[in-house]
C-alpha cells in the first residue's frame, strides 16, 4: 500500500503566505557597547556529515582556528562547545581560547551574549546562520570542507547556509578576514499584520518551538507582541526532547507568561511509541486554547504542532518557516530535490498518513528520510496554506 505525494501542495488562489524579516532588533540592548568577543562554534563530533573522517575534521578545523587567531589577536576568544560534545574538543588547538561549555545552545547563548559579540566563525555549524540573522557579521568555512562530501550532502549544506552573504565563505586560509556588516531591518510589512492580528484577536499568542534552535526567532515576535500590545499574554509550547536537555528553563521564563511542554514523539510502530502519541493528542484536545487565542507554528509538521493545529481550528493558526526549507518542500525546488535524492518512506510514516491520523482526526502528513542526512522531506497533504491562516517566510 502506498500513497502520492499531494498535489497540490499550495492553495495559489491565497494570498495568505508573506515573506519577511524577523525582527532581531528588538533582542539588542541599544546602550551595549561594541563587541569584543569571537565565538568559534563547536560541532558534533558523532554526526559528522557522511564522507568526513573525525582525524580529517579535526585537521580541517584546527587550520580555521589558526585562521581565527591570526585575524583577531586583539579580541576575546571563545570555543562554545556543540551541546553534544563531550571532550573531543580537546583534539583541537584552542591556545587563547577560552571553552564555553554545554549549559546551553548555540542560539540562546547568542542571545544572552548579543551586546558583547563581534563575530562568529565556524566549520560547518548552523549557529552561524542564526549568527548572522541577529546581525551578528559571521564566517563559515564550507568551501574548505565540501571536497569531503558526498553529491547528496553538498547541495544540502550549500541550501542550508544560502541565507549567508558571499562575505561569508572562506575558502582561502592565507586570506585576511573580509569584514562585512550587517544592516537591522525593520519589516513593516509584519508589523501592520501584527497590529490587526492583535487587534481582531485579543486573547492570548502561543508560540510552539520543537528545538532550541528557534528561540532567538520566537522571543523576537513575542517581543514584538508586547511592543504592540503590553497587555498581550505570551506563551510558549515546547516539543521536548534531548536537545532541550541543556536548557534552563529558568531563563525562558522573562520571555514568555507561561511555558507549557509536550513531549517530542515520532512516527513509530512501537507500541509504546503509539500509546504515548495517543496520550499528546488526547492533552492536546483538551488544551484551553480559545477562539480568541492566537497560534503560531514554528515545526511544521511536529506531532504536537499537528494536533494543536488540527483540533483548535477556531484560533487564528499562523506558521513561520524558513524560506530555503519552504521552498524545498513547498516550492519551487521541491520537484529538484524529489528527483536528485532518493528519499526513504519508511513504514511508520506510511502507517500514519493511512490509518493513526485519520483516526486522531489530524490533518495527515507526508514524511521521508534523506538518506544524506541533510534534510528530511516532510509536508501536509492538504494544503499548507488551507490550514494556517497565514504563513510567514523568513
Amino acid at each position: 500500500m502506498s500513497y502520492k505525494l499531494p498535489s497540490p501542495l499550495i492553495n495559489k488562489e491565497k494570498g495568505n503566505i508573506f515573506s519577511v524579516k524577523i525582527p532581531f532588533h528588538l533582542l539588542k540592548n541599544p546602550t551595549a557597547q561594541k563587541g569584543n568577543v569571537v565565538i568559534f562554534w563547536g560541532a558534533d563530533f558523532k554526526n559528522l556529515p557522511p564522507g568526513i573522517p573525525e582525524d580529517k575534521f579535526v585537521e580541517l578545523s584546527n587550520a580555521c582556528i589558526d585562521f581565527v587567531r591570526r585575524n583577531c589577536r586583539d579580541l576575546k576568544l571563545i570555543y562554545k562547545m556543540h551541546p553534544a560534545e563531550t571532550d573531543e574538543y580537546k583534539q583541537l588547538n584552542l591556545e587563547g581560547f577560552t571553552v564555553a561549555g554545554t549549559d546551553n545552545i548555540g542560539e540562546f547563548y547568542l542571545l544572552q551574549n548579543l551586546g558583547r559579540i563581534k563575530y562568529t566563525f565556524s566549520a560547518i555549524s548552523g549557529a552561524c546562520v542564526s549568527a548572522h540573522k541577529m546581525g551578528v557579521p559571521s564566517f563559515i568555512f564550507l568551501d574548505l570542507f565540501e571536497p569531503l562530501f558526498r553529491p547528496e550532502t553538498k547541495k544540502g549544506y550549500r541550501e542550508y547556509f544560502s541565507p549567508l552573504p558571499e562575505q561569508s565563505f572562506v575558502s582561502n586560509l592565507n586570506d585576511d578576514l573580509k569584514e562585512y556588516a550587517v544592516v537591522a531591518d525593520t519589516d513593516t510589512k509584519l508589523e501592520n499584520n501584527f497590529k490587526q492580528l492583535l487587534e481582531n484577536n485579543p486573547g492570548k499568542v502561543f508560540f510552539i518551538a520543537d528545538t532550541p534552535g528557534s528561540l532567538a526567532e520566537i522571543i523576537a515576535l513575542s517581543k514584538l507582541v508586547k511592543n504592540i500590545s503590553p497587555d498581550h499574554k505570551t506563551g510558549l509550547i515546547i516539543c521536548k526532547h534531548r536537545r532541550w536537555n541543556v536548557m534552563n528553563f529558568d531563563e525562558l521564563k522573562p520571555y514568555f507568561d507561561s511555558i507549557d511542554i509536550f513531549p517530542r514523539t515520532f512516527y513509530s510502530l512501537r507500541p509504546q511509541k503509539l500509546l504515548q502519541s495517543l496520550e499528546i493528542a488526547r492533552n492536546i484536545k483538551k488544551f484551553p486554547i480559545r477562539p480568541e487565542d492566537i497560534l503560531i507554528g514554528t515545526t511544521l509538521t511536529s506531532f504536537v504542532e499537528v494536533c494543536f493545529m488540527s483540533y483548535h481550528k477556531k484560533a487564528k493558526r499562523l506558521a513561520f518557516l524558513r524560506q530555503a526549507s519552504f521552498d524545498t518542500v513547498y516550492g519551487s525546488k521541491a520537484g529538484e530535490m524529489l528527483a536528485e535524492i532518493s528519499y526513504k518512506i519508511p513504514p511508520a510514516s506510511r502507517f500514519y498518513n493511512l490509518f493513526f491520523e485519520p483516526l486522531l482526526g489530524l490533518y495527515r502528513t507526508v514524511y521521508m528520510n534523506d538518506p544524506g542526512k541533510v534534510m528530511n522531506f516532510r509536508c501536509y497533504q492538504k494544503p499548507v496554506n488551507d490550514i494556517y491562516d497565514q504563513i510567514y517566510l523568513i
